[in-house]
């Protein structure tokens, strides 16, 4: 049995934590389980779930408090039993590669035909149907979903080595943005857990708990609980879980976004009557230490992490956030993207196109200095067609940081989406319904790097509203 030093860490974890409590630990057949072996009753998943019946928040508190002396041991590999065979022995299905572009574009994973393809067509995935590709902070990893939500696979960059990392019915699941590469996992039937690539579980907070959110800072997990009383934890890296207090206002829900930086704290506020599908506040949430300082609402927008994007690190617009505003559930309505400055809480259309048109899918260059975006003309009311009539209206824009210098790039395929920029800032790669491109940022002839691909939706889209009406739409993998 080769040396396993994670579980050996987690469980020095298990005496560590309860040490800390002054409490003994829990008996040890309690707590050796393996992912797989850990699961929630099969159940309807949504885009993110409602409140679960019968998780209380005495159950909620009482998981903030046991979360300090509860860590699930990892067990030693027993040979793979867990392995799922290699990409590369599935088969050859999915779409081929067209001429390759003049410029490597970034790594990127998109669902089609029920499986993973990376560039070339390259197959990433042996299950099928797969979705909901992301990948880990490096690079280096892929994590999917098997189609019915029941598996999460982690595979390498070049489709070797898949593993089932977690089997067991779930509602989110998130990388870690900083190393070591884990897995946050919020399963169905609540409780929170950090997985390992190769299926290694430590409960944060025991099953049962009833989560509202997670989201990784660096190395650092912060969750909420559900209302009455809406609580926030931070699980610091190796350390043991702080408890930042409970929200303010009862019966509201925090719905975590994204941290800036270690001291801004992005959420929406849910409950109390609000009506996610059209939209919520978003709030920057002070946090000094261990201590909420305050709260200042940003704007109103859907609850899209995708649509909230921090500024680049060490650049100029590192304590700023582009996010798109607007309330309403269809995204060819009252949206615009708009660039907030965190030290003020001051937010502003980053380009003012009127009434007439919308913009979407911000993505900061690498220097933070100029966004791409996707514009397209705003639909009635009355509408009429749907989103498939619409998607194709989209094209592909590039404007200043600062607001200067709006336009298309010349050239752009219609129907752009998710644009995410080289890392040199040369170029930018995009998505259209069935292909992913590259194109200069200064216009010319895109290069197609993956077509034919399948996974339109027509109608509202897979997510209800039509912020995401493709599922070919790529996952970019880090820039190099």
């Amino acid at each position: 049995m080769t040396p396993d030093p994670l579980g050996e860490r987690l469980t020095r974890d298990l005496a560590l934590l309860a040490a800390r409590v002054d409490a003994p630990p829990p008996p040890l057949e309690l707590l050796e389980r393996r992912a797989l072996g850990v699961g929630a009753p099969p159940r309807e998943v949504l885009g993110r779930p409602g409140r679960r019946a019968g998780l209380g928040m005495a159950a909620a508190l009482a998981g903030v408090a046991a979360a300090v002396a509860i860590a699930l041991v990892a067990v030693p590999r027993d040979g793979g039993t867990d392995t799922v065979a290699s990409s590369a022995a599935a088969p050859a299905v999915g779409p081929s590669a067209l001429a390759a572009p003049a410029t490597a574009t970034r790594a990127f994973a998109v669902a089609s035909a029920g499986a993973i393809l990376g560039a070339g067509g390259t197959i990433l995935s042996s299950t099928a149907p797969a979705g909901e590709p992301r990948w880990s902070s490096d690079g280096r990893l892929l994590a999917f979903q098997d189609a019915t939500a029941d598996s999460i696979h982690v595979v390498a960059a070049d489709g070797s080595g898949e593993q089932v990392a977690w089997r067991g019915r779930i509602h989110a699941f998130a990388w870690s943005n900083a190393g070591p590469d884990l897995l946050a996992v919020e399963p169905d039937d609540g409780g929170l857990a950090i997985v390992s690539p190769d299926g290694h579980v430590r409960w944060v907070l025991p099953p049962g708990v009833a989560v509202e959110s997670a989201a990784w800072r660096g190395a650092d997990l912060s969750w909420t609980t559900e209302a009455p009383r809406a609580w926030i934890g931070v699980l610091p890296a190796g350390g043991v879980p702080v408890t930042l207090g409970p929200w303010p206002a009862p019966g509201a829900d925090l719905i975590l976004a994204t941290w800036v930086g270690t001291d801004h704290l992005l959420a929406w506020v849910a409950g109390g009557g609000r009506d996610e599908s059209q939209g919520l506040q978003l709030d920057d949430i002070g946090v000094n230490g261990t201590q909420i300082t305050g709260a200042d609402p940003l704007a109103t927008t859907l609850v899209a992490t995708t649509w909230v994007v921090p500024g680049p690190a060490g650049t100029p617009g590192a304590e700023q956030v582009l996010l798109v505003a607007g309330s309403g559930d269809l995204p060819w309505q009252d949206k615009q993207v708009e660039r907030c400055d965190l030290v003020t809480d001051a937010c502003s259309p980053l380009v003012d196109l009127g009434a007439a048109a919308v913009t979407l899918d911000p993505a900061w260059s690498p220097d933070g200095t100029r966004v791409a975006f996707v514009e397209a003309p705003a639909w009635g009311p009355p509408l009429t067609g749907t989103v498939a009539d619409w998607y194709p209206t989209r094209r592909l824009w590039v404007v200043g940081a600062d607001g200067d210098s709006p336009g298309p790039v010349p050239g752009a395929s219609a129907g752009a989406a998710a644009p995410a920029w080289s890392a040199d800032g040369e170029a930018i790669d995009y998505s259209t319904a069935a292909a992913v491109e590259r194109i200069a940022a200064a216009g010319g002839t895109p290069a197609v790097v993956l077509a034919s691909l399948t996974g339109g939706q027509g109608g509202a889209g897979p997510d209800g509203y039509g912020k995401g009406p493709w599922r070919s739409v790529a996952a970019w993998a880090p820039a190099a």
